[in-house]
């Protein structure tokens, strides 16, 4: 059965081959296996041809048998990773044994074999050890083993903190997209920047198949830790096997089973009776409530020896999270109880005659005050909710013939209400709460699934295939979703089917409380990803080629509308109660964008063994990027050139709306390791790689005529029959441009380009006594670089404040498009440059210690902006000088970071036994501990000066007129406020961007475990956990708004706080 099993999967897939060679595209092979390879000598050193190298996995006894060429050089490729026995033989001389050497994901790890002369019945057994010398590959990388991933302390056992340690890599942006704390990605974190680089710019992997998420850039799908056999980060000049990263390439290689039975089941356990009090600035409030519990269990082994196998588990998370109290201003109980009448606190007394239907139902949901005469103090408590599992099954058919079948699936519920009880609005019984407070509810639901096979054609000649399918589903929505709840005390149009626009209209009260729900919800990004990938390795002599490439066709739904159900301001409760709003303002999508978008690359790699000691890694990649089209056409985009708006398929335009396909994408890399002395390596290497930047919703094209908007206007403004609150707003209609008040929100340049980024490092690596020290140069030089512009019709800067009639003639594009205000144009052009020293001493597990200790000093400049940030800072105030202007520290400008970890299993008690080897034996301590310097932020002027964002806030940078450093800073004074005033009106500000930096950050999380044995083969683990052991307060960056009553002063914390946190867990094992 399984050898017909063997003939249909050749046929298959070597037919997929064929068509592989013919479409030449590209594969990830080296991201997931490794080679052992080496020199078979004799004892005087000279080279011994035709030699058998024998390589036997001692997980699955899966065999490799390759020759040594005439150079005596052998390689082995495609191996996974895992602990292998080394044999070789030859005509008169003795076998060669290496009982177990351990390889990892991306390793090139080097045997030479030196033959004693004698009988092959004869054995010479070395006990080798695989270094951390990469003594044949120049890419920097950095391997998170088993035993790291286990036992290392992870807060919500998320792998992302891990990679967070590596060299070079950090936490990302405080505000970015992917951090959890987003309605785009409600998830843990999945936030990291590597080497400077934005976060949604890496590259994610599962064993070597693609896990991004397109929309937003996030990961796709993130297996559970008890199915993560090791990952593997890459952060500089990659070989030609890989592409589309600018930052780092992060590879999840998954566990498979074995020839023995192996399992756990565990749970971790957290509960704030351990946990310290949060930070807060001097106020006495209750300890935030918090129920956390992980639980699950893993199981794999053999279906038939040697043959067949499987792995499985699944976790289970449950969270309830409980937040710091908010004092919020409402009605008094007086209001409350005589609605209408506000003499209680000298306001007007409001006749019944008077009140707006609206604006009277959205008083009653209001709650009482509960802390004073008009406040209402109030938390409430965050549940998050998550179902993961994974599955793998493994098929060695023959020795030249194998195959897997891989599967992950994540899905997570989160709810976040906000602090005001449920109230009842026309019968329906809501949660008001203004989602500024609570972001409502989220589901994320993400799988994934693989197949892999590998056919050997002979030692030299061996094809490799993938085909892979993700699917991700991100929804949020606001408290009142599907309610309807406006439409039931008579306003129009306000709940639609449109854009699903079925919750409560947001209000703010400008002197009280806000309600209902606000921006971009509900949001629906929804990612198809079918990828195809595969690879040719041949071995000839010294050389050892990979040929191949990969196409990856992404499905992509982007729903998501700014204001779905309008937003209304209101000076006060009297103004609300008439109806009588200050401003109003909608914006939603009149269409469901289906956009699609296709990744193709080809590429050659040459490994080239040129001496005994140098290695050359050469190699040339193409990759190519589409621009999005749109099934039926609904995309447009503005093109500053003729000053036109371009709809897809309309008069000519092409289907990706007039956006051109870049074709540049031809990217070298080059790079050499070189030998000096048996313990000391040099390695070195340049390469570019292209990634595509049009990511965020930025990029989505959502423009007229797809989009309905009414623009910002007051009751006296927005026209006849729309004068209350309860007037509602007009039907929905595609947004005309020649009407007065229209705008671009989210156009794309037509020449948008693929980003690129030049690479470079220069290595030193010595061993002693079992570490690996590493020195390294890495820089990096980016161009054509994403850069977001609020308003490329911005007028320039000028002195007419608010008067539209004034700025309006100044605009640039007045002339083609009287009446359009804001084009939001998103364009690429940016550049960066990027330097570093980063060292480490690192040590694979010896005599009970394995330790990752890095530094890295660094200066990060550039013009672009995080696709996390979009223009703040006061970025591209003026456009036409954003490559000057706002040229400055990058918003990851990290300048020193330290970061490491240690597993130490201690060694007490190895000669006790009885009770004594019981209260001794099995303990182990594991640490993580970080500090870094602080991320740059820019000064703002509160309101803006400048006046090319005409009525914004923070839009635009000051004057410095002083020195902002104080001698020692405070929360109350982080930096000197009178070192800032306001430039004159209508002129630039001489204040640069991310001109000072925020307060460092530091963390050190430990571990303590207590291993029981039951029985042969069973044991139990107690485990105590502490996060931020030293309690150690992290902040946000000051308040950089000059003119705010805070100016100055850090009011918040960083949203990677949390203070000190116990957890304790148990796991059985087997």
């Amino acid at each position: 059965m399984i050898k017909g099993w063997a003939v249909i999967f050749r046929r298959i897939f070597l037919g997929l081959g064929l068509l592989f060679s013919l479409a030449a595209v590209t594969a990830q092979a080296q991201q997931t296996t490794g080679d052992i390879l080496g020199t078979v000598m004799d004892e005087t050193g000279a080279v011994v041809p035709d030699a058998l190298v024998t390589i036997v996995s001692l997980a699955t006894h899966e065999t490799h048998v390759v020759k040594s060429s005439s150079s005596g050089d052998f390689v082995a490729n495609l191996l996974n990773p895992g602990n292998y026995s080394i044999s070789a033989t030859a005509t008169g001389f003795k076998s060669y044994a290496v009982p177990s050497i351990t390889l990892s994901a991306g390793d090139r790890i080097r045997v030479n074999v030196q033959l004693t002369i004698g009988a092959a019945t004869e054995t010479v057994t070395v006990n080798a050890q695989a270094s951390e010398l990469h003594t044949d590959s120049s890419v920097l990388s950095h391997t998170i083993d088993a035993k790291q991933t286990q036992d290392l302390p992870l807060n919500g056992r998320n792998f992302v903190q891990l990679v967070q340690l590596a060299p070079g890599v950090n936490e990302g942006p405080p505000d970015s997209l992917t951090n959890g704390s987003k309605l785009d990605d409600r998830r843990q974190s999945a936030s990291l920047s590597v080497n400077g680089q934005s976060d949604v710019l890496n590259n994610e992997m599962i064993d070597g198949a693609d896990n991004n998420e397109r929309l937003i850039g996030t990961v796709a799908v993130r297996p559970s830790l008890k199915a993560i056999a090791e990952i593997s980060v890459q952060t500089n000049t990659y070989t030609a096997e890989v592409g589309r990263t600018g930052g780092g390439i992060i590879n999840i290689i998954t566990k498979s089973g074995s020839n023995q039975f192996h399992g756990s089941a565990f749970e971790f356990f957290r509960n704030d009776i351990f946990d310290a009090s949060t930070y807060n600035f001097g106020n006495k409030l209750p300890k935030n409530e918090l129920r956390q519990n992980q639980f699950g269990g893993s199981l794999g082994g053999p279906i038939f020896r040697d043959k067949t196998f499987f792995f499985g588990d699944y976790e289970g998370y449950r969270q309830i999270a409980g937040t710091a109290p908010q004092s919020l201003i409402v009605p008094t109980l007086y209001e409350k109880q005589h609605p209408g009448d506000f003499s209680d606190t000298g306001g007007p007394v409001i006749a019944p005659a008077d009140f707006d239907k609206a604006g009277i139902a959205y008083f009653g949901l209001f709650p009482a005050p509960n802390n004073g005469p008009n406040t209402y103090t109030s938390g409430y408590k965050n549940t998050q909710y998550s179902h993961d599992f994974d599955a793998r099954i493994d098929q060695i058919f023959n020795p030249k013939n194998t195959f897997y079948a891989r599967f992950a699936y994540n899905n997570v519920s989160t709810n976040s209400p906000g602090p005001f009880p449920d109230a009842t609005i026309a019968g329906i019984t809501i949660n008001p709460s203004f989602i500024g407070n609570g972001l409502g509810s989220a589901k994320d639901l993400a799988y994934t699934g693989s197949l892999n096979y590998v056919h050997i054609f002979n030692t030299n000649l061996l094809l490799e295939l993938k085909a892979a399918y993700t699917r991700v589903d991100n929804q949020s929505f606001p408290n009142a979703d599907g309610t309807n709840p406006n439409e039931a005390i008579g306003q129009p149009n306000v709940n639609t089917p449109i854009s699903d626009s079925t919750g409560l209209a947001p209000i703010v009260v400008v002197t009280g409380a806000s309600l209902g729900g606000v921006l971009f919800q509900p949001l629906k990004d929804q990612d198809n990803t079918f990828q195809y990938l595969g690879t040719l390795t041949y071995t000839h002599g010294d050389h050892n080629f990979k040929i191949g490439g990969n196409f990856i066709r992404r499905q992509l739904t982007s729903f998501q509308s700014s204001y779905p159900e309008g937003l209304w301001i209101f000076l006060d409760y009297p103004g609300l109660i008439q109806g009588n709003y200050l401003n109003t303002q909608r914006s939603l999508q009149l269409v469901v964008p289906h956009l699609r978008v296709s990744e193709t690359g080809v590429y050659i790699q040459d490994d080239w063994h040129a001496s005994k000691i140098l290695t050359i890694n050469a190699g040339l990649r193409y990759d190519h990027f589409t621009p999005y089209t749109e099934i039926n056409n609904n995309i447009s985009t503005f093109n500053p050139a003729n000053g036109t708006l371009q709809i897809a398929g309309v008069d000519g335009v092409s289907n990706t709306a007039g956006i051109q396909s870049d074709w540049h994408g031809l990217a070298p890399r080059l790079g050499f390791a070189l030998t000096l002395a048996k313990n000391l390596v040099v390695r070195g290497g340049y390469g570019i790689g292209y990634v595509p930047m049009n990511t965020t919703s930025n990029a989505n094209l959502k423009n007229p005529p797809f989009v309905s908007t009414v623009s910002s206007c007051g009751f006296f403004s927005c026209g006849p029959g729309f004068t209350k609150f309860i007037d509602g707003f007009p039907v929905p209609t595609p947004t005309n441009i020649s009407n007065p008040g229209s705008s671009i929100p989210d156009a794309v340049s037509p020449h948008f380009r693929t980003s690129y980024l030049q690479q470079f490092n220069l290595t030193v690596q010595k061993e002693a006594a079992g570490n690996v020290y590493t020195v390294s140069y890495v820089g990096l030089l980016g161009r054509q670089l994403a850069q977001l512009l609020p308003d490329l019709n911005a007028p320039p800067p000028n002195t007419c404040g608010a008067n539209a009639t004034c700025y309006t003639p100044l605009r640039p594009y007045v002339s083609k498009l009287p009446n359009v205000g804001v084009i939001g144009y998103f364009q690429t052009g940016g550049v960066s440059s990027y330097h570093s020293l980063q060292t480490s001493v690192e040590r694979r597990l010896s005599h009970g210690l394995t330790m990752n200790i890095n530094y890295t000093l660094a200066h990060s400049l550039d013009n672009s902006t995080g696709l996390s940030e979009e223009g703040a800072g006061g970025y591209g105030s003026v456009p036409n000088l954003v490559d000057t202007l706002d040229y400055g520290n990058s918003a990851l400008d990290i300048r020193n970071r330290f970061a490491g970890t240690i597993n130490y299993e201690l060694p007490f008690g190895k000669t006790a036994s009885g009770l004594r080897a019981l209260a001794l034996k099995g303990w182990q301590l594991n640490t993580i501990g970080v500090w870094n310097t602080g991320t740059p932020f820019s000064i703002t002027n509160s309101s803006d000066v400048s006046n090319t964002n005409p009525g914004a806030n923070n839009a635009d940078r000051p004057d410095r007129i002083g020195s902002p450093r104080v001698s020692t800073p405070t929360v109350n004074e982080f930096f000197n406020p009178a070192a800032f005033a306001a430039q004159s009106t209508g002129t630039v500000g001489n204040e640069r961007r991310n001109a000072l930096y925020g307060p460092h950050y530091r963390h050190l999380d430990l571990s303590l475990f207590k291993t029981f044995p039951i029985r042969e083969r069973y044991y139990l683990e107690f485990r105590a956990e502490s996060f931020n052991i030293l309690n150690m307060a992290n902040f946000a960056t000051p308040n950089a708004s000059l003119g705010g009553s805070n100016f100055g002063k850090i009011t918040s914390m960083s949203t990677a706080y949390a203070p000190r946190q116990y957890q304790f867990a148990l796991k059985l094992t087997f």
